[in-house]
């Protein structure tokens, strides 16, 4: 335990998680009560989508120039800014909501802004992890910490949106979100600016976003990561989307069985981001990664066969588990592995697979379910995984020995004996 807590002893820090979970609770109340609200006005499931993709699809275009901008400006400066915005753009939302005056086209186009400055405030978040700790040891545990506070905020959030909105409506939850980012913004307020020392810009903003690319393609050990995760967004990220056919037409339950379902997911992704937040160290997460990739396949494909709750729920614990684990694994290697200049760009990249494919996924996994069943889908879906963790396991002994290097220029494996 003491590793997971022994970050949360310095105050700046603890408040700064405090801050993360409560501006996490407030984003999921806000999609919640954002696509309850754009279905009220207007019935049509399709504009429902339509205004959880313009959330989402920021995140595969916006992510890795925004990487670009946490390489280069003050990231402490950078994320006041984002939850700024985020705290007007809430405001502006409940104002309208509680005015009478919102219509589908407004809301939408205000979730199209609120996903923007979502891309960029998760690529900033995320790089400033290592300049809040100080030590590439401690990172995992601070990225562990950070997953659980979001997967905990993932649970809390829409069921505080559904009383709130039921008791007070949509416009004074609205209010709500807006003020929930506040104390993140706070904690961001009593951080001293980051001690990490800003690169020169020596290229134009294309030339270095470029750069990006290039040094991840050609890394082999960044490469093969990248690769594997975005399999993984494509072929496991969408199973939240295929839950609600599941649960009717396959189960033959209702929304209480839809609960459950993604209640049993829930509850994999937080043993998940547990387990990382009690681990120490970052060599041996590449072991973590091929377990968890074969751990979501087979527990998706087991899934994809099941015909009753009792038998789907453990598969979407162990499913929760394994995507959970080998997102955040592969998070916290592409982060420790890649040199300071470049950070923010390499966690651009990854946000923008691991996230950013995601909505991408959806629609190609719902077209499979369209054409063949969510079972044959599903399934289909697993056996993809299962040959992306197969590949990765094959390549692993020398992905080893590509890795060692770059754990010892960063200080995380003593350098060879002379």
């Amino acid at each position: 335990m003491a590793n997971a807590l022994h970050l949360l002893r310095h105050p700046n820090v603890r408040f700064y998680f405090v801050g993360i979970c409560l501006a996490s609770i407030a984003m999921f109340m806000q999609l919640t009560a954002l696509g309850w609200f754009v279905y009220r006005l207007s019935g049509s499931p399709f504009l429902l989508g339509g205004s959880a993709f313009a959330f989402l699809i920021p995140m595969l275009v916006v992510t890795p120039i925004a990487g670009l901008l946490a390489d280069r400006v003050d990231r402490r400066r950078f994320l006041r800014v984002t939850q700024s915005c985020s705290l007007v753009l809430g405001t502006l939302l409940a104002a309208l909501t509680i005015a009478g005056i919102a219509t589908v086209a407004v809301v939408i186009g205000l979730a199209l802004a609120l996903g923007i400055v979502c891309a960029l405030d998760a690529s900033a978040r995320n790089v400033f992890l290592l300049d809040l700790v100080g030590n590439r040891a401690d990172l995992p545990n601070a990225i562990a910490l950070q997953a659980l506070s979001v997967n905990v905020a993932r649970f809390v959030g829409p069921a505080v949106a559904g009383v709130a909105v039921a008791e007070l409506g949509e416009g004074w939850t609205f209010a709500l979100t807006a003020a929930g980012y506040i104390p993140l913004l706070a904690a961001l307020v009593r951080l001293q600016r980051s001690a990490a020392a800003r690169p020169r810009r020596v290229a134009a903003w294309h030339l270095e976003l470029v750069e990006g690319f290039r040094y991840v393609l050609h890394v082999m050990p960044l490469r093969r990561l990248a690769m594997l995760v975005a399999v993984m967004s494509l072929a496991i990220g969408p199973y939240g989307s295929i839950m609600p056919v599941f649960a009717r037409d396959t189960l033959g339950g209702d929304a209480r069985t839809l609960g459950w379902l993604l209640s049993a997911a829930g509850l994999g992704a937080l043993i998940a981001t547990g387990y990382l937040a009690l681990r120490r160290g970052v060599p041996g997460l590449g072991r973590v990664v091929a377990a968890a990739a074969v751990t979501s396949s087979v527990a998706m494909m087991a899934f994809s066969q099941t015909r009753a709750l009792w038998q789907a729920l453990p598969c979407l614990i162990a499913l929760g588990f394994g995507y959970i684990a080998v997102n955040a694994s592969i998070n916290t290697l592409m982060q420790a592995l890649a040199e300071d200049r470049l950070r923010g760009r390499v966690v651009g990249i990854f946000l923008m697979v691991a996230i950013g494919l995601v909505p991408l996924g959806n629609l190609a996994v719902g077209a499979l379910v369209e054409w063949i069943g969510e079972r044959p889908a599903l399934l289909a879906c697993g056996l993809a995984g299962v040959a992306a963790a197969l590949w990765f396991i094959r390549g692993y002994p020398t992905w080893r020995e590509a890795v060692r290097p770059l754990y010892q220029r960063a200080g995380l494996l003593a350098p060879p004996p002379p």
